[in-house]
């Protein structure tokens, strides 16, 4: 019996720390004011919020000279539009790619769901895929990291992003300003769960043992 604990606590041990990636969310809600034309959807005075996820852990080089994190996916969720199809959280995707580009620092400047490439991308979502074009934050940079350094919660967090004018089924909306929220899950709250983990498997063993004793 003593065996068989020990395998599983170190069973358990192993699988939380092979999950224990560091995980980037850069997110930013806006609020769409329409500008032009018709809405709708309702989305005037809505909230949409945009989140970016990486599984990296260091930035990679862009060009030699630039960090780049590169999303795994993104997603938009929207609440308060008129039209209660579209309130939920749904998946960006820029014509088949799901992988967007964020630099903290491009020329003193930080750039946040850049495609794959230059240029801005065009998003497609909701029950009818509606397009969303030429979408790209922008802001003034708050920190320079070296193109492999390891990536700080501190590199994102608290900047301001001026949201672009967007054109939703043709019709404008400016999205005015966003202040970033980035979340980095730090290596002590995996260690934290690994151990609690641990130690409810060995606590479920023993009740097990005598139980059958």
């Amino acid at each position: 019996m003593k065996v068989k604990t020990l395998f599983l606590t170190i069973c358990a041990a192993s699988l939380l720390a092979g999950n224990a990636s560091a995980f980037l969310s850069i997110i930013v809600s806006l609020q769409p004011t329409l500008l032009a034309g018709p809405d709708p959807r309702g989305f005037n005075g809505s909230t949409w919020t945009f989140r970016f996820n990486s599984s990296q852990t260091n930035y990679i080089p862009y060009l030699n000279d630039h960090p780049l994190v590169i999303s795994d996916n993104a997603t938009l969720t929207v609440s308060g539009a008129g039209d209660p199809a579209y309130n939920g959280t749904f998946t960006i995707v820029e014509q088949t790619s799901t992988n967007f580009y964020s630099y903290p620092n491009f020329n003193d400047n930080a750039n946040i769901g850049r495609r794959e490439g230059i240029g801005a991308p065009s998003f497609s979502f909701g029950p009818d895929s509606i397009q969303i074009n030429n979408f790209l934050l922008q802001a003034t940079a708050i920190a320079n990291p070296g193109t492999m350094d390891s990536i700080q919660v501190s590199d994102w967090q608290g900047i301001i992003v001026d949201g672009p004018a967007l054109l939703i089924e043709g019709n404008v909306f400016d999205f005015g300003t966003g202040t970033v929220e980035a979340l980095v899950p730090e290596p002590s709250t995996y260690a934290a769960l690994a151990g609690l983990a641990v130690l409810g498997v060995v606590i479920f063993l023993r009740r097990q043992r005598r139980s059958a004793a």
